[in-house]
C-alpha cells in the first residue's frame, strides 16, 4: 500500500494519490479523503507543536537542499502496528512529494486506542509521532507496556504528541542513487 501526496510551495496539500482515499476510509477517517483536504495546510493535520516543528524542518531541509529525505515511522491502528517508510522529495516549483509505503504489519496482542488529549494535563503521556512509543520517564515504551505497567485494562490512551530523541535523529538526506 502506498499513500502519497504533494504539498505546494506554501505547504498546502496540492494533490493526493496512491491508496490515500482507501487508507482514510479503512481507518475510519472519511473526512480525510482527498477532495476534502486539497488546498488545506499540511500542518492542520499534524498534532503537537514539536511534531509540527519536526515536519517543518523536514520540509525546509528538502526544499533548501533539493535532496530527498527518507524516514522510518509507524502508523498504527488499534489492532495493528504498521511499520512504514516516508520519502520526502523535491519536485517542480518548490513543491514537495511525500510517498508513504507500508513495510510490514504486526498484529497487537491487546487492542490499544490512542486519542489526542483535548489539553495537556499533568501526567498525560507524550506519544512519539514517529515510532508511537510513549514517554514514561526515563524511557520510551510501547503503548501495550504502558497500559500493562499502569494496570489499565481498557486500553484507550489520551496523549499529547512529540518526537523522541531517537526519531529526531532520523532527519538526514538519503544518498543519491
Amino acid at each position: 500500500m502506498s499513500v502519497d501526496f504533494i504539498i505546494d510551495s506554501h505547504d498546502k496539500i496540492a494533490s493526493v494519490g496512491g491508496d490515500w482515499d482507501r487508507f482514510a476510509i479503512e481507518n475510519d477517517a472519511p473526512e480525510l479523503a482527498g477532495d476534502r483536504i486539497i488546498g488545506r495546510p499540511l500542518l492542520d493535520f499534524i498534532s503537537g507543536k514539536v511534531t509540527q516543528h519536526f515536519m517543518s524542518t523536514v520540509i525546509d531541509r528538502v526544499r533548501n537542499n533539493q535532496q530527498q529525505i527518507q524516514l522510518e515511522y509507524r502508523c498504527d491502528s488499534a489492532t495493528e502496528r504498521r511499520f512504514m517508510t516516508m520519502r520526502v522529495a523535491p519536485v517542480e516549483q518548490g513543491n514537495i512529494q511525500f510517498q508513504n509505503d507500508v513495510l510490514y504489519v504486526e498484529p497487537r496482542n491487546v487492542p490499544v486506542v490512542v486519542r489526542r488529549a483535548p489539553q495537556r494535563e499533568r501526567g498525560t503521556p507524550v506519544r512519539c509521532s514517529m515510532c508511537n512509543k510513549l514517554n514514561v520517564k526515563p524511557k520510551w515504551v510501547e503503548p501495550e507496556q504502558f497500559t500493562f505497567e499502569n494496570q489499565t485494562r481498557f486500553a484507550e490512551l489520551l496523549v499529547i504528541y512529540g518526537i523522541c530523541e531517537c526519531c529526531l535523529s532520523q532527519i538526514s538526506p538519503v544518498d543519491a542513487e
